[in-house]
């Protein structure tokens, strides 16, 4: 007979490694942030958030970074210092239930990440990109009630 009870600790144990997994990744995204804080003094936040958030709605009524997995979900950028009427699309994210892996999907390439390092990498070449890091400038610059194009 199967052990049930085995299978159901089991997916605790994996679930107590998604929570780690995915505080982890939020922990990326908040260092990310504190760095950007620090150079171009909070005029620029990057963050997930839905898609249709993205389109539809001002970026401070999502003020942290989770998301739910279920949804098509974007890497923003915006700039909490003015209001905008949105941030700026700069990459498509998507993650498994359990945190890893996730992707950043720009420029045609998808950078799949397996842990932290990986990740960090991808974020890396994500703010390399030309077309992002003009983005970031335009969105750094925006003015209020400017929407960044």
């Amino acid at each position: 007979m199967i052990d049930f009870v085995t299978s159901l600790n089991k997916g605790f144990e994996l679930a107590q490694q998604a929570d780690e997994n995915n505080k982890e990744i939020d922990a990326v995204f908040t260092e990310l942030n504190r760095q950007l804080n620090e150079v171009y003094t909070g005029k620029a936040v990057i963050k997930r958030c839905p898609a249709e958030t993205a389109i539809k709605y001002s970026f401070d009524r999502y003020p942290d970074h989770s998301v739910n997995i279920n949804e098509r979900t974007v890497i923003v950028a915006t700039n909490p210092t003015v209001k905008m009427d949105a941030g700026k699309s700069i990459a498509n994210w998507s993650q498994a239930v359990t945190g890893y892996p996730c992707s950043i999907a720009f420029a045609g390439q998808k950078h799949i990440c397996a842990d932290k390092e990986s990740l960090e990498l991808a974020i890396a070449d994500l703010l390399a990109d030309p077309f992002v890091a003009k983005t970031l400038l335009k969105v750094i610059n925006a003015e209020s009630t400017e929407s960044v194009e």
